[in-house]
């Protein structure tokens, strides 16, 4: 018997890979229609999420039954996870699962993922025979598990692009999902992007992909992500109440991307561009603060110890007593009672000052000229005091206030005048002998009485 060995080269060997791969997917295709063309239902296949490492990309595969109302049972899917060939950086990739399928899914075999294909990794068919298919209600989300996609260099600067295949291609897996009809083994039916059906007089594909070449995920590799930030610096706020502190926030390592997008206590969001890893947030009020951190393709970063100072309020307090009324000039009311009352002023900062007036009023009195310091007023001549001037008193019964011997009971003196101010003039006044005055005059020496009588 004669052997023969043939060397198959690498053409060779990747047309007979290429056609194993087309007679795979036909029966893959064929194996999934069995009764399988008048399909009722439709499925959604998503990437429901995706991570990155320096060399590592985590894609998370979800599948929800969109319709009928009934729900369907899932048996099985196959997909490729398309990528941006930019990005491998002359690396090497690998691809395995990593975890993640719903409980549910639990019998489902998990087979070796193939990365021949440039710019793919393969999902061979995963699937569940009729008896271990898994029922969905309409709207019910089971995962598919977590796929990871290793570079054996790290990841060159660019957008990971991440989209699931929704055409036949040479070389490449198309996304399709095996079901049945809800709670039934058979029959079996493939759904799949260019696989249609009817629901409300519509024809819509029985598998719908929530990433495609056309509307890829959006995933930023080969850049650094901080992991932390905290505060570096800080400026106090001026006054009490104010909102003119700051904080300079350093985020670390530093980013390669330095452009970000910040909130602050959960507001608006606002951009900044880092300067060695470090932003300035202002416009602060005294006190804590919650500042998170977004930068593209990395997950937000939580600034720590976030905290703003700030001076206390300013107060000034301030005894008064006046009479009558007092005009405090803090406000310019004019008050008339005792009491404590408030206001506010503005220093030379710029700082609201508490103003806080103690004041005492004192009711005045009538206090009347004294000017014969006799201690009888005139009532012509009058002032309102709290307190006794100098030269008043607060009687008003002196009838000649320009005589200290003029005052209400003074004695009454021959002398033609009213001395004790009740009107008459020397009342009460007789002479030795009527009609005869006595006046003695001392000239020199001796003295010299003279004696005048009154004339009828």
């Amino acid at each position: 018997m004669n052997h023969y060995k043939f060397k198959l080269n690498n053409t060779m060997k990747n047309s007979i890979k290429a056609i194993f791969c087309k007679f795979g997917l036909i029966l893959l295709l064929a194996m999934f229609s069995i009764a399988g063309r008048a399909q009722v239902g439709q499925y959604t296949m998503s990437i429901s999420s995706a991570t990155t490492s320096s060399n590592t990309i985590d894609v998370s595969l979800s599948i929800t039954v969109t319709n009928p109302a009934g729900g369907m049972r899932f048996g099985g899917f196959q997909t490729g996870i398309n990528y941006n060939t930019a990005i491998v950086n002359g690396g090497t990739i690998t691809a395995s699962y990593v975890g993640g399928k719903s409980a549910e899914l639990s019998a489902m075999n998990t087979a070796a993922v193939n990365t021949a294909t440039a710019g793919q990794i393969r999902l061979p068919i995963q699937a569940l025979t009729g008896s271990n298919g898994v029922d969905m209600a309409q709207g019910t989300t089971l995962s598919l598990g977590t796929y990871r996609i290793t570079n054996s260099v790290g990841w060159s600067t660019s957008n990971a692009n991440l989209w699931l295949q929704n055409v036949l291609v040479s070389g490449k897996t198309n996304s399709v999902v095996n079901g049945y009809p809800f709670g039934a083994n058979s029959p079996a039916a493939s759904y799949s992007t260019t696989i249609t059906t009817s629901l409300n007089g519509n024809t819509v594909p029985t598998l719908v992909l929530s990433h495609t070449q056309a509307a890829p995920y959006s995933l930023a590799v080969g850049q650094v992500c901080a992991s932390t930030a905290s505060q570096t610096a800080m400026t106090e706020v001026t006054c009490f109440g104010g909102s003119n502190g700051s904080s300079t926030i350093t985020l670390s390592p530093v980013p390669t991307v330095a452009s970000i997008t910040y909130t602050v206590d959960g507001g608006t969001a606002q951009n900044a561009t880092l300067v060695s890893g470090a932003f300035t947030v202002s416009n602060l009020t005294a006190g804590a603060h919650e500042i998170i951190i977004s930068n593209t393709g990395c997950s937000n970063v939580t600034a720590s110890s976030v905290s703003v100072g700030g001076p206390s309020q300013l107060t000034n307090s301030t005894i008064e007593t006046a009479c009558d009324t007092f005009t405090w000039a803090v406000n310019g009311q004019t008050y008339t009672t005792t009491g404590t009352y408030t206001g506010t002023t503005t220093n030379e900062s710029g700082c609201s000052v508490e103003e806080t007036l103690n004041l005492t009023i004192n009711t005045s009195v009538v206090y009347y000229a004294d000017a014969d310091g006799d201690g009888f007023g005139n009532a012509s001549s009058s002032t309102n005091a709290c307190s006794q001037p100098a030269g008043y008193v607060t009687d008003n019964t002196d009838c000649d206030d320009t005589r200290d011997t003029a005052y209400p009971g003074a004695p009454e003196l021959a002398n033609s005048l009213d001395d004790d101010c009740d009107g008459a003039i020397d009342e009460g006044l007789t002479p030795a002998s009527p009609g005869v005055t006595n006046l003695t005059v001392c000239v020199g020496s001796p003295s010299v009485t003279l004696t005048a009588t009154a004339l009828p």
